[in-house]
C-alpha cells in the first residue's frame, strides 16, 4: 500500500430530511445512525447504483442528489467544542464561487480550533443572503 498515490473519496448517498423538532445534537444522532447504515453498502459502485433506481439521465444536474454534506477531521476526540453555540457561528468567509458540481455543496472542517464552514451553491437558484442566513 505504500506505493498508492490518488484521491480516495467515498460518497455515501443519504436521503436526509430536516426535523424541526430535534435539537442539532439529536439530529447529528440520526445523522450518524444513517451513515452507519450506508456504510453497510458502501462497496457498491455508483453507476450500478444509478442503474438500479432506473434514474434518467439529465447532464444539466446530478442523477442522484442535489445537496452535498462533507465532514473534513469530523468526530476528533480531542474536540470539546461540539456543542450547540460552535455550530451558530457565523461565517465570515466569501460565499460567492464561479462553478457549483451541486445546487448546494456546504463543507465543515474542523481541524482547527474551531469550526470552519464553507459553502459552494448555484447563483441560478440562491441568492448570498439566503446562504448567509
Amino acid at each position: 500500500m505504500g506505493g498508492l498515490i490518488g484521491f480516495f473519496v467515498n460518497t455515501l448517498v443519504l436521503r436526509a430530511e430536516l426535523d424541526f423538532n430535534l435539537d442539532i445534537s439529536d439530529y447529528l444522532v440520526h445523522i450518524s445512525s444513517l451513515v452507519s447504515s450506508a456504510q453497510i453498502h458502501q462497496d457498491v459502485p455508483f453507476e450500478k447504483l444509478v442503474d438500479e433506481l432506473g434514474l434518467d439521465h439529465d447532464a444539466s444536474r446530478h442523477p442522484v442528489f442535489q445537496v452535498m454534506f462533507g465532514l473534513e477531521s469530523f468526530g476528533s476526540e480531542s474536540k470539546t467544542y461540539y456543542g450547540l453555540d460552535s455550530f451558530l457561528l457565523p461565517y465570515e468567509g466569501s460565499l460567492h464561487y464561479d462553478v457549483a458540481k451541486f445546487d448546494l455543496t456546504t463543507m465543515i472542517d474542523d481541524s482547527g480550533d474551531s469550526l470552519l464552514c464553507s459553502f459552494t451553491y448555484s447563483t441560478a437558484l440562491f441568492r448570498e443572503s439566503t446562504v448567509k442566513e
